[in-house]
């Protein structure tokens, strides 16, 4: 029994938000905040004021991207906010975090979110970094880096950047 159509009975403490069945109105729907997934990594692109970018050359025994340029970050651990990796790999891999980071570019694999990138200019003298054992801190210039031994995926993620795309999808 509905003693008034359209409306919630007197006692539904539920407010405008829901329709005369008990369900959401459509409206209400799309002010609904999901939470933002994290992705599986979050890693970092170091751009110098003049525009290069400062990537890390991986050993060739590395386990991923082996002997190849990559941007700084690392896996998400469990619990972990994707800024929070973002700051923890770097302070690990260069001694060094910056105070604010900025999204750039979310990489998609097959539906899957994989990594988000943030953006920050390094805010010390470079030769203030320090790497971790068996990498290096390398200087490409954006005209470079087509022929630069970048990962396929920071390279693609480094063209969408160029190019102002948040997204990249493989």
């Amino acid at each position: 029994f509905d003693p008034a159509p359209g409306r919630a009975p007197a006692n539904d403490r539920r407010g405008g938000e829901h329709d005369h069945h008990g369900g959401l109105r459509a409206d209400a729907v799309d002010r609904i905040a999901l939470p933002e997934p994290e992705p599986d990594y979050a890693c970092v692109i170091l751009r110098l004021d003049d525009g290069r970018f400062v990537v890390e050359a991986r050993p060739p025994d590395a386990r991923h991207a082996a002997g190849q340029w990559t941007c700084f970050g690392g896996r998400r651990e469990p619990g972990e906010r994707a800024l929070d990796t973002a700051r923890r790999e770097l302070d690990e891999e260069l001694g060094w975090a910056p105070d604010s980071l900025a999204p750039a570019v979310d990489l998609w694999v097959g539906g899957r979110f994989i990594a988000r990138f943030f953006a920050a200019p390094p805010g010390v003298p470079l030769d203030r970094l320090r790497p971790e054992p068996g990498r290096a801190v390398t200087i490409v210039d954006e005209t470079e880096l087509q022929a630069a031994p970048l990962s396929s995926w920071h390279r693609d993620v480094l063209a969408a950047f160029l190019a102002g795309r948040a997204r990249v999808d493989r």
